[in-house]
């Protein structure tokens, strides 16, 4: 697994726009990254023995390009607007167009989205445009917060074969990592406005409206 820095960035992005899949530290724990599209979702679940039809989030570049790509009620646009960019994960319903573009039809029900404030991790997204961003760890084990942690984790995973034949496996292994130190295990609180209601899906221990990557 080939090891960057952040001021290794821009190779960072070539290599998530050649649809090559990454780990890159995020608030608190590391990611597991790749371009938006739903067979590295499909991938992404592979490798962590994830079940293939779990959602994964996706991080936008801007909060512009979240309000482009997803339906917000008006009652919300200021609680949203509040909170991202910032350590909040909103559910949100994707527009149509959205969906037609990226191919994302088993999104139309909802699906995360986050903007981060990390100055570093934006110059990327600008490359890269929408990106699959899930916890780098196995499926219902604890997160990652140290880099040696997750390249030893992951450095020999690759999947060969599926039960899925639409499945395109090309690519299907971690391949680098930004080494961003040690982290502070500190997902993001998840907020869902579907229905056209406020659920709190999962809290921490900061306020909503704190910034942060």
């Amino acid at each position: 697994m080939k090891k960057y820095k952040w001021r290794n960035w821009e190779r960072v992005s070539k290599r998530l726009l050649n649809n090559e899949i990454g780990i890159l530290p995020t608030s608190g724990v590391y990611g597991i990254f790749a371009l938006a599209n739903p067979n590295n979702v499909n991938k992404i679940n592979l490798i962590k023995g994830a079940p293939l039809d779990k959602k994964n989030s996706i991080m936008f570049p801007s909060i512009e390009s979240v309000f482009e790509a997803m339906e917000i009620p008006e009652k919300f646009e200021s609680l949203v607007r509040e909170n991202v960019p910032g350590l909040t994960t909103f559910i949100l319903k994707p527009k149509q167009n959205w969906i037609d573009k990226t191919g994302f039809d088993n999104l139309s029900d909802g699906v995360g989205v986050r903007v981060t404030t990390d100055y570093n991790l934006i110059r990327i997204l600008k490359e890269t445009g929408p990106l699959i961003a899930t916890s780098a760890n196995f499926y219902g084990k604890e997160t990652i917060t140290k880099a040696a942690h997750a390249d030893s984790h992951f450095s020999s995973i690759s999947v060969s074969s599926s039960d899925n034949p639409d499945i395109k496996l090309e690519k299907t292994k971690i391949s680098f990592i930004l080494d961003g130190g040690n982290l502070g295990s500190t997902p993001s609180t998840i907020i869902s406005l579907l229905n056209d209601e406020i659920q709190i899906v999962r809290s921490k221990e900061y306020n909503i409206g704190d910034k942060g990557k």
